[in-house]
């Protein structure tokens, strides 16, 4: 099934799937979810690569913004910053509790 509003990236390196990352268009906006790489795989610029894709992607489809979300203080949003990506605004995340009462049917 091809949407052609999604792209799903796949980073395969000595014949295996090393990162990966899909990026989302929708209404002027490119969001960009589920960036990962192998653990034994980081700091070689995998992630790096298929972001600059995604990044030269927009550029040529006429430039649309580009977002993602990351936890305050995380990894990642440390990671984003280093490759280009600028703060623009935090927002509030309500959860659940840790522990809920087991759902039963009604």
């Amino acid at each position: 099934m091809s949407d052609p509003d999604q792209d799903f990236l796949l980073v395969i390196a000595d014949a295996e799937a090393v990162s990966c990352t899909l990026a989302l268009r929708s209404a002027g906006i490119v969001g960009i979810y589920a960036v990962a790489t192998l653990p034994q795989r980081r700091k070689a610029g995998y992630s790096g690569a298929a972001l600059e894709h995604v990044r030269k992607r927009v550029i040529a489809d006429g430039g649309a913004r580009i977002g993602l979300q990351a936890v305050a203080g995380s990894y990642a949003e440390g990671y984003y910053t280093r490759v280009g990506f600028e703060e623009r605004y935090t927002s509030q995340v309500w959860r659940l509790p840790d522990t809920l009462p087991a759902w039963r049917p009604s």
